[in-house]
């Protein structure tokens, strides 16, 4: 069923880039509700990895299904095509529980594909970045912003209270953990 799903996310075709429009404020709350729906299929995906019965094909469409998640999550946060709506603030946050399974998964591929460690460290440098812009543009005594910084503080935590292998950041992460201070 992903597959079938997956193969046109995000749902934007046709609908313009203008914010206030309802057919782009439709499309946004679909893409959303999609991430977090793909986020519960990736962390399964991430508790199987050590499985040997994943099939290659699986792990293609995996692949695939985190890069339009990532690329999604990137240009939303970072604000693409102008400021949102407060109401479209307070959906966007739903994003961030997503961003904690990406930064796990990335960390989970890291340790199973080291090869693959400067595209990880890309991804999880990128999604940073995009969160920060995302932090940067709530306003100071919004909503969005306390999700923020409860965000921040809840990766802060369960980086420093955990050294196993379901850590969000890595011990190098030195740049990202920087960020997020």
């Amino acid at each position: 069923i992903i597959k079938y799903f997956s193969i046109n996310f995000p749902f934007n075709a046709g609908v313009g880039y203008s914010k206030e429009s309802p057919e782009w404020d439709t499309a946004l709350t679909i893409n959303i509700q999609l991430c977090v729906l793909f986020s519960y299929f990736i962390k399964a995906a991430i508790a199987n990895l050590n499985h040997d019965d994943v099939i290659k094909k699986d792990n293609e469409l995996l692949n695939d299904l985190v890069s339009r998640v990532d690329s999604f999550i990137y240009d939303t946060f970072s604000g693409k095509g102008g400021r949102y709506t407060t109401s479209q603030y307070n959906r966007i946050i739903n994003l961030l529980q997503v961003v904690k399974v990406l930064l796990v998964n990335h960390n989970q591929h890291h340790q199973h594909h080291p090869h693959n460690d400067k595209k990880n460290r890309e991804a999880v440098n990128r999604l940073i970045q995009a969160f920060h812009k995302l932090d940067e543009s709530c306003h100071p005594h919004s909503a969005a912003k306390h999700k923020c910084v409860e965000f921040v503080a809840d990766i802060l935590r369960e980086h420093r209270s955990t050294t196993t292998s379901s850590t969000i950041l890595k011990p190098k992460d030195e740049v990202a953990s920087t960020s997020l201070l």
